[in-house]
């Protein structure tokens, strides 16, 4: 079963500011000012180097010209994290502030971004009725991946992190929160959010879904033992 919950949030570069100030995992101010520049760059003048040369372009073997700045990854990671609380809220009529959750964090290893805490009920009205038996009364673990671009990638990191937060709960203790999880991509071009719900089903064993999640070819929509909402 694989489907997808979507929302859209429309915002102004000032509440992405305060998102940013309130939300995102790493300290960089006035985040709106970003958003416009990393989405539609080709409309601003300041995406270009500055040249002060005619002689022009440089090919030295695998070496170029930049003629234009990269967008870092890092800023718009940031902004897809700023937008994952409000969003969530949104699709679920409450306020940010009605949303309880953790920013975490984890020393040599990668884990989620946050903990949300999310009902059986606020499980059911994102995701529908029909999988209410199956969900289980845990902090939600949410990993978010933005990208300016199509890229599969982000969904094969976002899985990794997951299986090694799933391992640490294995490993300390609380097996009970082994195989559920949420990831939540952003797509900045499209100006999209959508999140998709993992549980474990019977099939499911840790150690299968670390080898499936590592190997190097892997369908994530195949993954045995788990099931998608």
């Amino acid at each position: 079963m694989h489907s997808v919950n979507q929302d859209t949030i429309y915002l102004s570069d000032r509440t992405l500011d305060i998102f940013g100030d309130l939300y995102e995992g790493t300290l960089v101010r006035h985040l709106g000012e970003h958003y416009e520049p990393y989405v539609n760059p080709d409309r601003y003048y300041f995406l270009y180097n500055y040249y002060c040369t005619d002689n022009l372009p440089i090919n030295i073997g695998r070496i170029n010209s930049q003629f234009k700045k990269h967008r870092s990854t890092d800023i718009s990671g940031n902004i897809g994290e700023a937008l994952i609380i409000p969003s969530l809220s949104n699709a679920l009529y409450k306020t940010s502030n009605d949303i309880s959750f953790h920013r975490i964090m984890a020393h040599n290893m990668k884990c989620p971004d946050y903990l949300v805490s999310l009902s059986n009920n606020d499980i059911v009205r994102l995701w529908g009725d029909g999988i209410k038996k199956y969900v289980p009364d845990i902090d939600w673990p949410i990993e978010v991946k933005t990208y300016l671009e199509k890229n599969n990638a982000y969904s094969s990191k976002a899985f990794k992190q997951l299986n090694d937060y799933w391992e640490e709960c294995a490993n300390s203790g609380s097996p009970n929160l082994v195989g559920y999880g949420i990831i939540a991509i952003i797509k900045l071009s499209r100006k999209e959010i959508n999140f998709f719900l993992y549980l474990k089903n019977k099939k499911f064993t840790l150690k299968k879904f670390h080898d499936q999640v590592y190997a190097e070819k892997i369908d994530l929509n195949q993954i045995e033992g788990m099931f998608y909402k």
